[in-house]
């Protein structure tokens, strides 16, 4: 059995943050919505034949054979959303890595409100 190397799908952006062992790209500045652009950070870009990145917030996906700039802003609202990003190696295999994008606020302080984003604080 022959094993082929996955391609990376090492994306970078804005607020990154490890919660519940799932990448979130975050902003947590209490507005309505937020403009994210991400780069791309695989280490396998010699080999890399494709990426696709789909958005999550209704934008047209962004595919292409070559990722050597940042995407152009994206604008979500407040929420989280799913965004998900593979990319394809000349050998023909596809790794997949499914992000999230998180726009909130800080945990309110008060005994009346629980706060809603732990994903703020990093807890």
């Amino acid at each position: 059995v022959v094993k082929k190397q996955l391609p990376s799908t090492i994306l970078n952006g804005p607020g990154s943050k490890v919660y519940e062992n799932s990448t979130y790209f975050t902003n947590c500045n209490a507005a309505t919505s937020a403009t994210f652009s991400f780069s791309n950070g695989s280490t396998t870009t010699e080999t890399n034949t494709n990426y696709k990145i789909v958005w999550g917030n209704g934008n047209p996906d962004f595919t292409s054979s070559t990722f050597s700039t940042a995407t152009s802003g994206q604008v979500y609202s407040t929420g989280t959303y799913t965004l998900t990003y593979s990319v394809t190696g000349q050998n023909g295999c596809e790794a997949i890595a499914t992000n999230y994008v998180f726009v909130g606020t800080n945990p309110a302080v008060g005994l009346n409100n629980p706060g809603n984003t732990s994903i703020c604080t990093g807890d």
